[in-house]
């Protein structure tokens, strides 16, 4: 049985892993003298934050493509899922309000084979007629982030601090890339016979996302941050190879972990 969930909470305990072996006194408890956010304070509040995330997705794959891929093929929707990365660059518009520009990666790929037809060898013997399907998406985006509490407190003309930690909200769009590709043996159901081919389609799609998240800060320019975000769109099939298809659907849910820095 598959568990789709334990990369994502494995990439985010390689992030937290990371961050404690760079950063160990802005995890550590201070037993006297200031805390490191008094201490390690900028001189002015930040501009932007530039981040990096690890995390996990979760494709719906609710076309009619990959209902029929799971019915003749040994391939399931949590088959599409698979690990995402993203970099980012955040300008603060707004002691509550970021301006964000993100770029993803997502790919999954699965071997799989026909569930009811295997190729006749002769002599009583049979193979599985197997092929390989890809899936890529590489969002690039731009979101308007809101932060219910201030991020920080000015403690006089040019000193700044951050608060422990942040919740925030945000809503977003942009382009996605995909790319769906199929190699390997396939049956034709006219005459039964069995023929190598490739079948792909690609291009670019509008993307809407919500997500939900909270900052943690290390120190005043190192951050940590948690994520979960939604994702809608579908893009239309190359006609050359997937005739009568609808639109294939690249929504999903994706929770990522990851490590910034302000300037």
């Amino acid at each position: 049985m598959r568990h789709p969930l334990k990369p994502a909470w494995g990439a985010v305990a390689l992030t937290l892993g990371v961050v404690a072996l760079l950063f160990p006194d802005g995890l550590a408890a201070q037993g006297q003298g200031p805390s490191v956010f008094e201490r390690d304070f900028l001189f002015g509040k930040p501009r932007a934050t530039l981040s990096f995330n690890l995390g996990y997705g979760m494709a719906r794959a609710g076309s009619d493509i990959f209902l029929e891929l799971d019915t003749l093929l040994t391939l399931d929707r949590r088959d599409f899922d698979s690990p995402v990365m993203s970099g980012g660059l955040s300008f603060y518009l707004h002691d509550r309000v970021d301006l964000s520009f993100q770029v993803g990666f997502a790919r999954s790929e699965t071997w799989s084979e026909y569930r009811d037809w295997v190729e006749d060898l002769g002599d009583g013997r049979e193979a599985p007629i197997e092929q390989k399907t890809r899936l890529t998406r590489v969002p690039m985006t731009a979101s308007v982030v809101y932060f219910p509490v201030d991020r920080g407190r000015r403690i006089s003309r040019f000193a700044w601090v951050p608060t422990r930690w942040s919740p925030y909200v945000g809503l977003g769009g942009g382009k996605v890339y995909y790319s769906f590709q199929q190699r390997g043996d396939f049956l034709d159901f006219m005459d039964d016979t069995i023929f190598t081919g490739h079948f792909g389609s690609k291009g670019y799609a509008w993307t809407g996302h919500a997500m939900a998240g909270a900052q943690f800060a290390l120190s005043a320019q190192v951050l940590l941050s948690a994520e979960g975000r939604y994702s809608w769109a579908d893009a239309d099939l190359d006609r050359a190879s997937f005739v009568g298809y609808e639109p294939i659907d690249l929504s999903g849910f994706q929770l990522t972990a990851g490590i910034g820095i302000r300037f």
